[in-house]
C-alpha cells in the first residue's frame, strides 16, 4: 500500500458539505443532524448511524452547556480544511497518545476538555522541537503552560522537554508511511474510546440504583457490554476488538453484549418500555429491533443530557494477523434453533 501522505495525497480530499468548524455534526433540515463523511473517517456502525439521524436536535430541548471530552472526537481530524494542518494535528495526537492513555486508571482520569480546546492543543507542536520565532513572540510559554495544565498528574508518564522531538508512529510505522487503513485504525480507536467513556458518563447521570448490592450488579452488566468485561478498564482498547462485542458480525455472538447493555439501560431514567421489557429468548429480528430502540434511546439521552452529539462506534475493515482472544460469553443450550436465550443476569464476572 502506498503512503497516503506522499503518493495518494488523501489529506487533500475535502468534504465541504459535511464539515462544521466547531466540531458538531452539522445540523440539517427539520432539526436533524447530518453525519460527517470523509475518505479517512470510518463510517458509523448501523444501527447507531440511523439512530443519530433520528435525534431531534431542537436547541429548545436542552438547557445545559456542551459537555467536554476525554479524547478528541474522530471527526476533528477531517474537518480541518488545510491538508498540511490535518497531517500536523494527527501527528501531534500520535505523540500525545501514549501519555494521555497512561493517565487513565481505575482511580484517576485526567480532566476533560472542550472540542475547541482539543483542536487548540493538537494544533500546537509543543511535543516537538521548539521554534525560536515562537519564543520571540512569547507563544512558546503559552504552549508549555497549556501542555502543563492538560497533562497535570501525568508527569511520570510523559514529560515535556524543550528541544526534544518525539516521533509520531502508529504500530511501528512513521507518519510518512501511513496509509488509509492506518488512519482508519487510529480514528476507529478514538471513536471506540470516546464511545466507551461517554457511555460511562451517561450511565452515571441516568442510572437509578437503590443500594450498593444493586450498584455492584449494575457495574457487572456495564462491564459485560465490552469484550474485556471490565467497565473500570474500558479505556484499554485493542484493534482486535474491532469485530468483537457489540461489533460481532454473528448476531448470536453479539446477543450477550446487546442484552447486557439492555440491562444497563433498563436502569436509566425515562427508559422506554420496549427496552425495559425482559424476554427470555430472542430471534435475530427481535434482537435487531431491540438494538434499534436502544441506539435511538442512547443518542436521544446523550443529546438531552450533554447538549452534544455522542461519539458512536465506527466500522473497521479486516485487520490481518490480528487475533482476538476474550472469554466466551455464556449461551444457554436449547433445542429450539434460531433463538438466543438470555442468561446475562446469571453470568459471573470475567
Amino acid at each position: 500500500m502506498s503512503s497516503f501522505l506522499c503518493n495518494n495525497n488523501l489529506w487533500a480530499i475535502d468534504n465541504q458539505g459535511s464539515r462544521s468548524r466547531k466540531g458538531h455534526l452539522k445540523q440539517g433540515s427539520a432539526n436533524k443532524f447530518e453525519v460527517i463523511t470523509h475518505t479517512l473517517l470510518p463510517e458509523i456502525r448501523p444501527p447507531w448511524k440511523d439512530a443519530l439521524l433520528g435525534v431531534n436536535v431542537d436547541k429548545a430541548r436542552v438547557d445545559v452547556p456542551a459537555a467536554p471530552f476525554a479524547f478528541p472526537r474522530p471527526d476533528l481530524f477531517v474537518t480541518i480544511s488545510d491538508s498540511a494542518k490535518r497531517m500536523s494535528v494527527l501527528s501531534t495526537w500520535l505523540r500525545l497518545r501514549p501519555g494521555h492513555l497512561a493517565m487513565q486508571t481505575s482511580s484517576y482520569s485526567p480532566g476533560k476538555v472542550s472540542h475547541q480546546l482539543w483542536r487548540a492543543i493538537l494544533s500546537y507542536d509543543w511535543v516537538g522541537k521548539s521554534d525560536a520565532n515562537d519564543q520571540v513572540r512569547g507563544k512558546e510559554t503559552h504552549r508549555r503552560d497549556l501542555a502543563a495544565t492538560f497533562l497535570v498528574g501525568c508527569l511520570d508518564e510523559m514529560s515535556i522537554q524543550e528541544g526534544v522531538s518525539v516521533d509520531a508512529t502508529w504500530r511501528g510505522k512513521c507518519m510518512s508511511h501511513l496509509d488509509v487503513e492506518d488512519v482508519h485504525e487510529i480514528l476507529w480507536e478514538l471513536s471506540e474510546l470516546g464511545f466507551r467513556m461517554e457511555m460511562l458518563s451517561l450511565d452515571s447521570h441516568l442510572r437509578l440504583i437503590e443500594n450498593d448490592s444493586a450498584l455492584r450488579k449494575h457495574e457487572r452488566h456495564l462491564g459485560h457490554c465490552f469484550p474485556r468485561g471490565r467497565y473500570d478498564r474500558c479505556w484499554i482498547v485493542k484493534l482486535a476488538e474491532a469485530h468483537c462485542g457489540l461489533a460481532e458480525s454473528s448476531w448470536m455472538c453479539r446477543a450477550p453484549y446487546v442484552c447486557s447493555l439492555r440491562r444497563v439501560m433498563s436502569r436509566w431514567r425515562n427508559c422506554p418500555q420496549s427496552i425495559r421489557d425482559e424476554k427470555n429468548r430472542y430471534t435475530e429480528d427481535m434482537l435487531t429491533s431491540l438494538q434499534r430502540d436502544m441506539a435511538l434511546f442512547y443518542c436521544e439521552s446523550f443529546y438531552l443530557t450533554f447538549s452534544w452529539v455522542p461519539t458512536l462506534p465506527h466500522e473497521l475493515g479486516p485487520i490481518p494477523d490480528m487475533d482476538a482472544r476474550y472469554p466466551e460469553r455464556a449461551v444457554s443450550l436449547t433445542k429450539a434453533p434460531g433463538y438466543y436465550h438470555d442468561v446475562t443476569d446469571w453470568e459471573a464476572p470475567y
